[in-house]
């Protein structure tokens, strides 16, 4: 009943899967709030808002589809078929709610959360209200009471076109490097990296 669309039972009779998509969206904004406290402790109740209004929206839920390959388990009416619905934005979004909202109802919140972590928390990063720079000073200052040091590694082209090559050490030890056409650019491509490596979401 997941992948029924209305428009499918609208032609053909039986229930669609609009309830189990009321449930889901639901159940991922409750998931996706609790997983932007746990790894956004400190930022305020309107980070918070704006990051999951980022995360939880048509776009991305039907990215989230497409990873499934949720479509090709559509059932749609013949016009909506016709007419591309397996590819629409909103109706792939609406799948994946219901979907979630399906593995909530058969299977509780324990297996829905494991759903929404796997498919949102990688999406974190590109979210984060803090720029990698700030996140890997504080938490450098945090663990090792330092604050991380950019070295110039190269420099090349000619002068009006300069190519910078930049390090980050964290209690001196390398934790990323970056590119840039200045040497700022470069330290930001640096950090960004060293966030990556070092896993630190805030």
């Amino acid at each position: 009943m997941a992948c029924t669309h209305p428009s499918f039972s609208r032609e053909f009779g039986g229930k669609n899967n609009e309830v189990l998509e009321f449930i889901g969206d639901s159940v991922l904004q409750l998931l996706v709030t609790e997983l932007l406290v746990l790894h956004f402790p400190n930022d305020s109740e309107g980070k918070l808002s704006q990051m999951r209004h980022k995360l939880v929206n048509n776009p991305v839920l039907a990215e989230c589809s497409r990873a499934l390959r949720l479509g090709m388990f559509l059932r749609l009416g013949r016009g909506e078929e016709r007419n591309g619905g397996r590819e629409r934005e909103k109706i792939l979004a609406n799948l994946f709610e219901a979907c979630l909202g399906a593995v909530y109802t058969q299977h509780g919140l324990f297996l829905a959360r494991e759903v929404v972590v796997a498919h949102f928390v990688p999406r974190f990063r590109t979210v984060q209200s803090k720029k990698p720079k700030q996140i890997l000073h504080e938490w450098s200052q945090k663990q090792y009471r330092r604050v991380p040091e950019y070295l110039e590694i190269a420099r090349s082209g000619p002068p009006h076109n300069l190519w910078f090559t930049v390090a980050v050490l964290v209690n001196e030890e390398e934790v990323g490097r970056g590119e840039g056409k200045n040497f700022k650019k470069a330290t930001q491509n640096a950090a960004k990296e060293a966030v990556l490596v070092l896993n630190i979401l805030s």
